[in-house]
């Protein structure tokens, strides 16, 4: 693998565990008792730094050097994991992503997260020191380690992170010069450590190494029988950053372009599949008709294969929004509940792709418009917090796409007054309701008292139409005033390949796509 493919896997890996991380800080603001995120988080914070320094990305390992310090302070008790400390945690996982991409980030802003996390975390470590003791740890790697791509550098640098210590090295056994290899790795490292018991600690350090190294943990002043030998324990039956329920075999990445490519060629010969079979329908060839119904047979087994292929769950770009939810939320100042379902609902990859703006307005449009204030929803009578629900389901050849809130429901009086104002329909026009709550997707037009930051300025809701309707689907709108509003999005399984029937009208073929039959 050469520098440029290394560097690319590891930005695509990276973003991979951010988003992971990301959706752990999400849950631990919500229960932070969750032990079991703490330490996924951590794992992922610990993975991004050794390879981010492995792979020549020192900036990004310095940073989170820093990030994982302060968090496993929580992650030891040392200090409680809170709203306050979730919202700074997720703000260094944005610098992180913007590290990744190198856009050019300011230094300075990096140093007011790391310094805004160190003052939540201080805040319960000050008793720490009363209890803290002394250790003795001994370690040596694997001798080829360093050809490998640790850095004892960095490993010390996490030591020295867990408390103040004292360092020196045992040479005794590097060979003389001109015998051995020069890259093999002799050097056995001492720490003096004062600190609480750090055992826990210092086998996060090692967690990628341990298999093939020696390490000892030892009370200073204590007996020997109390040496934590832990070199050779076994690696944990679960790798890390791995949740229930996906697959144990590792997923091999293929590039876009090719899946597109190889689509495009499954058409073609669909196509020619068709003629193939009109061609045997036409001279009644038994045996060309046999051919023909075999390789109609094996062609859609194909097709179905590389579309199946093309397919990802809608989960994908789902879990995006509760991290946008979460913003939105402390921007507008009220309490904002997302609820995901249908999690696993498979759509073309082009599909889902492409779905992921029209979501973003029509989440913010809840949030904005849809959904009052605290007190304005406790003055009838509801639950101070908001509730947006997004659901995706199958319905027959397609799949819909809901959100639906609990807010103030559309004003169907007020719509049909912004529509006549607007020109864009006439006093006497006879609509139902349904018709004028359409009326939010008309281009420019927005009930909005004042143009925001969020909205106001009617370029969301016109788009999500246009949209939609794009990818051969289309927007129905439910709505009961006081107890919220409903938009659904019908679309096709895929963009890819489409069933049609064929249908003849005075010598003239047409072909009707089978998803509206």
């Amino acid at each position: 693998m050469n520098g440029a493919n290394a560097s690319d896997t590891f930005r695509q890996e990276a973003a991979e565990l951010l988003q992971s991380l990301e959706q752990d800080l999400l849950d631990l603001a919500e229960d932070p008792s969750r032990k079991d995120l703490l330490d996924s988080a951590f794992r992922g914070l610990h993975t991004i730094k050794g390879s981010g320094a492995m792979f020549g990305f020192t900036a990004i390992a310095d940073f989170v050097h820093a990030f994982e310090t302060a968090f496993d302070h929580v992650r030891k008790g040392r200090a409680s994991m809170s709203a306050a400390l979730a919202n700074v945690a997720l703000r260094a996982k944005d610098h992180i992503a913007q590290l990744l991409t190198e856009s050019g980030t300011d230094p300075e802003q990096g140093s007011a997260i790391l310094t805004a996390l160190d003052e939540i975390v201080e805040r319960g470590t000050a008793d720490d020191t009363a209890s803290a003791e002394r250790w003795h740890v001994r370690f040596r790697l694997s001798a080829d380690a360093v050809v490998n791509g640790a850095n004892p550098g960095l490993l010390l640098d996490e030591i020295r992170a867990i408390g103040p210590c004292v360092v020196s090295i045992d040479a005794r056994d590097v060979p003389s010069f001109g015998t051995g290899a020069l890259e093999d790795l002799a050097l056995v490292w001492i720490v003096e450590l004062t600190c609480p018991d750090p055992s826990e600690a210092i086998e996060d350090v090692f967690l990628f190494l341990r298999d093939e190294m020696e390490l000892e943990i030892t009370p200073i002043n204590a007996h020997t029988e109390q040496v934590r030998a832990i070199g050779n324990l076994p690696v944990s039956q679960e790798p890390p950053l791995r949740r229930s329920g996906e697959d144990a075999v590792p997923a091999i990445r293929v590039a876009a372009g090719r899946l597109d490519e190889l689509m495009d060629r499954v058409g073609e010969l669909v196509i020619v599949q068709s003629r193939l079979t009109e061609l045997a329908l036409t001279l009644r060839d038994p045996a060309l008709s046999a051919v023909a119904e075999e390789f109609d047979r094996l062609t859609s087994g194909l097709r179905d294969t590389t579309m199946s292929i093309r397919m990802v769950p809608i989960g994908s770009i789902f879990s995006r929004f509760r991290r946008l939810v979460h913003d939105l939320s402390q921007d507008l100042g009220k309490d904002i509940r997302l609820e995901l379902a249908g999690e696993e609902t498979e759509l073309d990859k082009t599909v889902v792709e492409r779905l992921a703006d029209p979501l973003i307005h029509l989440i913010r449009n809840s949030c904005d418009h849809g959904l009052g204030s605290v007190e304005q929803r406790q003055s009838v009578g509801k639950d101070p917090a908001g509730h947006i629900r997004l659901e995706a389901a199958y319905r027959g050849t397609e799949v819909s796409i809901t959100i639906s809130d609990d807010g103030r429901g559309l004003d169907v009086a007020r719509l049909r007054e912004r529509g006549l104002a607007a020109g864009l329909i006439v006093a006497d026009q006879q609509l139902t309701d349904e018709e004028v709550m359409h009326l939010i997707f008309a281009p420019g037009f927005s009930t909005a008292a004042q143009v925001t930051s969020l909205s106001g300025r009617g370029v969301g809701m016109d788009v999500v139409k246009r949209t939609i309707e794009s990818m051969r689907g289309q927007v129905t709108v439910a709505s009961q005033p006081g107890k919220g509003t409903q938009i659904t999005l019908h679309l096709p399984l895929t963009l890819a390949i489409i069933d049609a029937m064929l249908v003849r009208v005075a010598r003239q073929d047409n072909a009707t796509p089978c998803w509206r039959c």
